[in-house]
């Protein structure tokens, strides 16, 4: 029986308030061990003044007669609205807050559901109204010889079944009343509190199985069974396991329907501020999380973080597949699965005295939750087998399950202890199978295979000439290709003009960061709900990148610096959205979301770097020793012969590339051969060379016109835009180098970035400390700034082809 905590004084500190409402201690909610039969123990809101906090929680254990009735009609859900009054006030008593939904033998197979059997018509000849207060009440004494009751099957006797379904019922409907009060005070950045609360109380009568059904079941509480013919105090359906239920449901009907919940007893209240579907999602994570893990004293026993998100989605998944016939009711259970951030919040929230600490090497550790390990009851070797798996793979693995796993009914036979024995163990023996592991193969997140080949006219993504505080020019391959994947996207219902024509201005001036989650969003649920191709996404996906790139790499001139923070701040927020929301999601393309989702890292990281500044006084000296180590490198004789330095750094560059993509390149051996070839690699090295002759003679020319009034400090970006410029217009107008694949050209181009960082640092004691150290600088970032670069625009080139 729930018991109150007779106090004089409210336990509930500032540290122990959560979210405005109460703290999830183990002082603050106590039960003992019989479960029904009183109310559920007060919870004390911060903030009440002392004597009312006294009037709140006191209350004398055990008594019903002492129990204040509650200020507002709590009347049965289930029970005929017919019944209900409304010209009169009542005064009303626990036993008329709520019928709630008998347990129904079912006709088929034996089994016990929970559900309601009578209509609102059918149930006026059952129970009347009481003829002196004119309200609808539940008249026990009748129970057992009312006509519709004598199929309830909780013990041996039709009139025994009546009674604990009585009881149970006025149990709960008492657990409920002690909530009216809080559940008034409860709205959206506080109901996982109340959940919690509902949740602890019932852990332990409730099972998870139980807990899903109620959820998802609809209006009535189906697939909740009892075997007939055992008594419920002889077996694990006991009775505080349907109080549990009964009170749960109860809980789950006030947020499904506030507003008309009992005559509008939410109605004035905050509670229609919390969206049902967010309490059905975080209801079951809440459940989930408590019985998954259990504390051990022994804290070398560790349980890494992102395992118990695993945990979470792989208990979803199987519920999801064990109870299919649920799916009618919510349009995509999938929908249902939180992300990976809303799970660590209720981890907090569940355990908020949680020991952590990063375990594994520098680089590579991850979180781990100190002095907890599985509970073995719930977690068993088939789910710690599918631990080893990426979210991506398991998200392929549940949507590529053969067969869904049939829930079956437990059936005993009352005559026959042998078909009973033969049920259990076919039963059992459905149960140990273990699942079948896929193949650990992992998933390409990424648009460019060999086949892929840059096109034979220019596809810079914007033109370089720079106007001061104008955004770039999007280069004609742009427009060309945006406007196309426009209009497939018009053809499935997605409009992208109005973020087109807006998106900078509104989010430079701050007026709007939302607008890129928003719409992405927005466009991708409506490409969803029309069931349209995985296609059109890439094209939403194509459409984002293009639109976002040239202002991405963009200089400080053109985009201010403030500007640039506000659109990465936009982006990221579309990321963080775009990660929470469908990262658990089946439905949705993984390898390409993710591949998106990495794209749009690189280009926030790309903006960072653009706004990178060296010391003004050493500006000028760094561009010409960076002019200087490249032009060094095409100078000096190699080992080789009469090839540079310059030549042999990239000629080694494709012989590397050819070697690490060889088991690819083996399927198409023309093209292999092509490369290969011995005079095909020189030429390959001397058309870079040029390329880079052509970047020295650049530099050489902006340095020399360069006056000390139009001293720059970004030249790590002036170098970056004068590579990239002519990567477009001068690389890849060589046919040597236009028929390499992508990742080949890409390959060369990061091989020869390593081998001048290391040459740079090599004259660090010619140049001076300062100078030397501002020198390296401009190197990394001007590395780093292409490298990442040279992955955008392959990644948009790729993408743009497979479109084609």
């Amino acid at each position: 029986m729930f018991q109150n905590i007779l106090e004089e004084r409210s336990l509930v500190g500032p540290e122990m308030v959560e979210n405005d409402f109460f703290a999830p201690t183990d002082d603050d909610m106590r039960t003992s061990t019989s479960f029904y039969g009183s109310p559920l123990p007060p919870t004390t809101f911060w903030g009440l003044s002392g004597e009312q906090s006294k009037n709140s929680t006191r209350e004398t254990p055990h008594s019903q007669s002492t129990l204040t009735p509650p200020s507002v009609i709590v009347s049965g859900l289930l029970q005929a609205d017919s019944l209900q009054d409304s010209s009169v006030n009542p005064t009303v008593n626990r036993s008329m807050i709520m019928d709630l939904p008998p347990l129904q033998r079912s006709t088929t197979d034996g089994s016990i559901s929970v559900a309601q059997s009578k209509t609102p018509d059918q149930l006026t000849s059952v129970q009347k109204p009481d003829p002196e207060t004119h309200s609808p009440q539940i008249d026990l004494s009748s129970a057992e010889s009312a006509p519709g009751q004598h199929d309830l099957p909780f013990g041996e006797s039709d009139t025994i079944n009546s009674t604990i379904h009585a009881k149970t019922s006025e149990d709960a409907k008492n657990a409920f009343a002690s909530l009216v009060p809080l559940l008034h005070k409860v709205h959206y950045g506080n109901f996982c509190g109340l959940l919690l609360h509902v949740i602890k109380e019932t852990h332990h009568q409730v099972p998870l199985r139980d807990v899903f059904c109620m959820l998802y079941s609809g209006d009535t509480l189906e697939g909740i069974h009892i075997p007939k013919g055992e008594s419920l105090d002889m077996n694990n359906f006991s009775q505080e396991r349907l109080i549990g239920i009964k009170t749960q449901y109860l809980v789950r009907e006030s947020f499904r329907i506030p507003d008309t919940f009992q005559d509008g007893l939410f109605q004035d209240s905050t509670l229609p501020t919390v969206n049902f579907h967010e309490f059905l999602r975080n209801f079951l994570a809440i459940k989930i999380l408590f019985c998954c893990v259990k504390k051990v004293n022994d804290s070398s026993q560790t349980l890494p973080r992102l395992s118990l998100f695993k945990v979470y989605y792989i208990l979803c998944q199987k519920l999801m597949h064990e109870y299919p016939e649920f799916s009618n009711y919510s349009s995509s259970l999938h929908h249902n699965i939180l992300g990976q951030p809303k799970i660590g919040v209720l981890t907090k929230l569940v355990y908020p005295y949680l020991k952590w600490k990063r375990l594994g090497k520098r680089g590579q550790s991850k979180v781990h939750y100190l002095g907890w390990t599985w509970n073995e009851s719930i977690i068993d070797h088939d789910i710690i087998g599918l631990l080893d798996l990426d979210l991506a793979k398991l998200s392929e693995y549940f949507t590529n399950r053969s067969q869904v796993p049939i829930r079956r009914r437990v059936s005993r036979s009352q005559n026959s202890e042998k078909d009973q024995e033969a049920s259990m163990r076919h039963t059992i023996s459905k149960q140990t199978i273990p699942i079948p592991m896929p193949s650990l193969v992992k998933p390409r997140y990424s648009f460019v295979d060999l086949t892929d080949r840059y096109p034979d006219w220019h596809c810079s993504p914007r033109i370089w000439n720079v106007t001061p505080n104008t955004i770039p020019t999007q280069s004609l391959w742009v427009k060309v290709t945006m406007e196309r994947s426009v209009e497939v996207l018009k053809r499935h219902g997605v409009n992208l003009d109005p973020l087109i024509a807006n998106m900078f201005k509104v989010v430079f001036s701050g007026e709007d960061q939302y607008i890129i989650s928003d719409t992405l969003m927005h466009s991708i649920m409506v490409l969803f709900d029309g069931t349209s191709p995985k296609e059109t996404f890439l094209h939403l996906y194509l459409v984002v990148l293009l639109l976002l790139f040239p202002v991405i790499i963009a200089s400080d001139q053109e985009v201010s610096i403030f500007a640039k923070l506000q659109l990465r701040a936009s982006v990221k927020h579309c990321v963080t959205k775009l990660e929470d929301k469908f990262s658990c999601m089946s439905c949705i393309d993984m390898p390409s979301l993710t591949t998106f989702i990495n794209i749009l890292r690189k280009m926030i990281h790309i903006s960072e770097m653009t706004s990178s500044k060296l010391e003004l006084s050493h500006s000028k000296a760094v561009f010409k020793e960076v002019g200087h180590d490249i032009k060094h490198s095409t100078i000096t004789v190699s080992e080789c012969g009469d090839i540079s330095k310059c030549e042999e750094l990239f000629i080694k560059g494709a012989i590397n590339a050819l070697n690490a993509y060889s088991n690819e390149l083996i399927s198409n051996r023309t093209t292999a051969n092509e490369i290969a070839n011995v005079t095909n690699i020189h030429n390959i090295g001397k058309a870079f060379q040029q390329v880079t002759l052509e970047a020295i003679h650049t530099m050489v020319s902006i340095t020399s016109g360069l006056r000390d009034a139009e001293l720059f400090n970004d030249v790590p970006y002036q170098v970056f835009r004068i590579s990239v410029k002519l990567f477009h217009e001068v690389t890849l107008s060589f046919p040597e180098i236009l028929q390499l694949p992508i990742p080949i050209i890409t390959f060369i181009i990061l091989h020869y970035l390593n081998e001048m960082q290391k040459a740079s640092f090599g004259e660090f004691v010619r140049r001076g400390p300062d100078l030397a150290k501002e020198t390296f600088k401009c190197w990394w970032i001007f590395s780093s700034m292409l490298q990442e670069y040279m992955c955008v625009i392959s990644e948009v080139v790729a993408l743009t082809q497979t479109l084609a």
